[in-house]
């Protein structure tokens, strides 16, 4: 996982960002095999701020392609933003292809996700599955080249919005998140509390506006909504 996930994938990503095109092949074998859906396929599906398409295997079609056309691919999904706040490559399951033979090929499962703003307006996101084969997986896998061997999607979905749907907003709130427990901030990681606290949204006063109480290990804290 550290091999892979933290140290080899952040250079395919960094090749895709910069539309690299000799990197993104470099990574791939000659022999390399893959699958994407066709654009054409898919269940489209219109929910209200945001529309979808999604593809599922067994229910839409597929096209083969080799390390050329599969890189080309790639890169023909980064040319639909204008703006890329997000692309990564994250390990979801990896295992030698023969049991305990950690010296040969390995499968597993991949996901791309690729995050920002659209060419075409809005603000889109683009999250492809894979299937893939490794030639193997030493600890100098940054260092190499050729070494994936096969990629197939499974599933897939694109997503468009005109807007962001979230977006941080407490500078503008008044809400004081540096005061609330975190976790990640104690030095002491042993019996780290599994529940640290709830939000709860009620017009205490009923003047028409929404009050928050934040209940936290470091107390309770009522913010009264001010319009």
């Amino acid at each position: 996982g550290f091999v892979l996930g933290d140290l080899t994938l952040p250079l395919l990503a960094r090749a895709l960002r910069s539309g690299d095109e000799p990197a993104l092949r470099a990574f791939l074998s000659e022999d390399f095999q893959g699958q994407v859906f066709t654009a054409s396929s898919g269940k489209a599906v219109v929910a209200g701020l945001a529309e979808f398409r999604t593809w599922q295997e067994d229910d839409d079609l597929k096209q083969t392609m080799n390390r050329d056309t599969f890189s080309s691919r790639l890169l023909a999904w980064r040319a639909e933003f204008q703006e890329l706040t997000a692309v990564a490559f994250k390990v979801m399951l990896m295992r030698p292809e023969t049991p305990r033979v950690f010296a040969g090929p390995w499968v597993g499962s991949l996901k791309l996700r690729l995050a920002g703003r659209g060419k075409q307006g809005g603000f889109i996101e683009r999250i492809v599955q894979f299937r893939c084969r490794l030639s193997e997986l030493p600890e100098d896998l940054p260092d190499r080249r050729g070494w994936l061997t096969e990629c197939v999607a499974y599933a897939a979905r694109f997503s468009r919005s005109p807007r962001k749907l979230l977006e941080p907003m407490q500078a503008s709130t008044g809400i004081d998140v540096d005061r609330l427990h975190d976790n990640w901030k104690r030095e002491d990681k042993k019996n780290l509390p599994f529940l640290t606290g709830g939000t709860y949204l009620v017009d205490y006063d009923q003047d028409g506006r929404l009050d928050v109480l934040l209940t936290d290990l470091s107390g309770l804290t009522l913010y009264r909504g001010v319009g």
